[in-house]
């Protein structure tokens, strides 16, 4: 079999002199990758940059010059930063936000759990610590990855991270070279294209259906194309909420140990369903050689305690271990300790898993009854079994103008079009259902009718 884990490792050298990024006014027919300029975003106050950014030298009051890496300009994208602004805004409904419900943090345990670590063990929790985690914490993963998936992970597997997103960071340390090429789901989860922006790669892409993606497609595009990895969200994915088959999981597998392919599974949603368990992750599966795999405790605890992992090969973890040495020394030692005795109770976790799916999916259905009601004739949406989204297509609507008239009446939602790598489709939106009230969320939905109408 061929070596799935070549790493390349490069710096830029070719810095040039950029201004602070500035924009004019927002014109929806220019705010788009294929044809980039120096816009406002249409979220917020941002500015929404590209390749062709302002990168003309200036300097402050000090006569200092600024000067910014050309990647930068494929990496200054506001939207999910002025998202977040408007949905603590007064008078704004946030259907936008992919962000966990406040509600379900377990606030007492937490208080109890940090008192009672801080007394009886304060010099290792407050203190610098191990760069791939602490002994506790790889355990207690490596514990409950074993029972989830059926089948043997060691602590030596496991690489705490600052969450996720910097798992997703050292992948593209680890393994992007300038120019490389990544194939990717369309849509995709739009703070990884950001990350694998910052190596200046190229985004092949797979078109999502119901049940995942098209395995055969899959089969050509390694056929025809030279690409470092695949990165996909199989379970609940992120902006769609789609899940992908068994079948499709299994024949994926096949098909990346077939041809030497590198798989990153990103998988933040896997705990999140309402009913019926999904399928078991890709690393879960038989023969998984091939794939890394990506998981936080962002949405089964709190995000603000900023706790990731990433399971692999343990040579890889020793070589992902010693990039993030360079970046941060080691995630937060507390929050590690918190998790870890998360883990540990596993009657208080469980009791957890199902509050979170219980409330989550009341919210989602309420949503979906909402949305019949309302845009059953005008749009399509996609009906999940589990996550926090989902993706709705508005025929003939550009949901970039919808964004600048929904926040006028007080309403605001994720257009769909950042979250395509290649190819965006201006007529989809992503919807959240997990912070909003039923009042609320009723109210939103039928202002979103009213506009639609109004535009159509």
């Amino acid at each position: 079999m061929k070596n799935f884990y070549t790493a390349s490792f490069a710096l830029s050298k070719n810095n040039v002199i950029a201004t602070p990024l500035s924009g004019g006014s927002y014109n929806p027919e220019l705010s788009s990758r294929d044809n980039p300029v120096n816009i406002r975003s249409p979220i917020g106050n941002g500015i929404a940059t590209s390749r062709s950014a302002n990168m003309n030298g200036t300097r402050d009051d000090n006569n200092t010059k600024f000067v910014y890496a050309k990647r930068v300009a494929k990496m200054a994208d506001p939207t999910i930063t002025n998202t977040l602004k408007l949905a603590s805004q007064p008078g704004i409904i946030s259907l936008g936000g992919g962000i966990p419900n406040p509600e379900l943090f377990p606030v007492e345990f937490i208080r109890e759990t940090v008192d009672r670590l801080i007394k009886e063990n304060s010099q290792q929790v407050l203190q610098y610590g191990p760069t791939p985690g602490l002994p506790v914490l790889r355990e207690q993963i490596a514990k409950y990855l074993t029972k989830k998936w059926k089948k043997t992970v060691k602590p030596e597997q496991i690489l705490v991270t600052t969450g996720s997103q910097q798992a997703l960071d050292l992948v593209g340390k680890a393994f992007l070279d300038k120019g490389d090429q990544i194939l990717v789901e369309n849509p995709t989860y739009l703070a990884a294209v950001l990350a694998f922006n910052g190596y200046e790669t190229n985004f092949k892409i797979l078109q999502l259906n119901e049940n995942g993606i098209h395995p055969q497609e899959l089969h050509r595009k390694i056929n025809n194309n030279i690409f470092k990895f695949a990165y996909f969200i199989p379970t609940f994915q992120n902006p769609t909420g789609i899940t992908w088959s068994l079948n499709v999981r299994k024949s994926v597998i096949d098909i990346a140990n077939t041809n030497g392919r590198l798989i990153i599974e990103d998988d933040p949603y896997g705990e999140l369903y309402f009913e019926k368990a999904p399928p078991p992750s890709l690393a879960a599966l038989e023969n998984a050689n091939s794939v890394i795999y990506l998981g936080t405790f962002s949405k089964t605890f709190c995000p603000g305690l900023r706790v990731g992992y990433l399971v692999a090969d343990e040579k890889i973890i020793e070589r992902l271990a010693l990039i993030k040495q360079a970046m941060d020394l080691h995630s937060p030692s507390l929050s590690q300790a918190l998790v870890a005795e998360y883990l540990k109770n596993q009657t208080i976790y469980q009791a957890q898993m199902e509050k979170i799916r219980i409330f989550y999916g009341k919210k989602a259905r309420f949503m979906m009854n909402e949305m019949k009601k309302n845009f059953d004739s005008r749009a399509s949406w996609t009906k999940p079994k589990g996550g926090l989204f989902t993706w709705m297509t508005i025929p003939r609507i550009d949901s970039r103008v919808l964004y600048q008239q929904a926040v006028k009446a007080g309403i605001s939602f994720m257009p769909g079009y950042p979250f395509y790598a290649n190819e965006p489709d201006y007529s989809t939106i992503r919807l959240t259902f997990a912070t909003v009230g039923e009042k609320e969320m009723k109210l939103a939905l039928g202002k979103l009718k009213k506009l639609i109408i109004t535009l159509s």
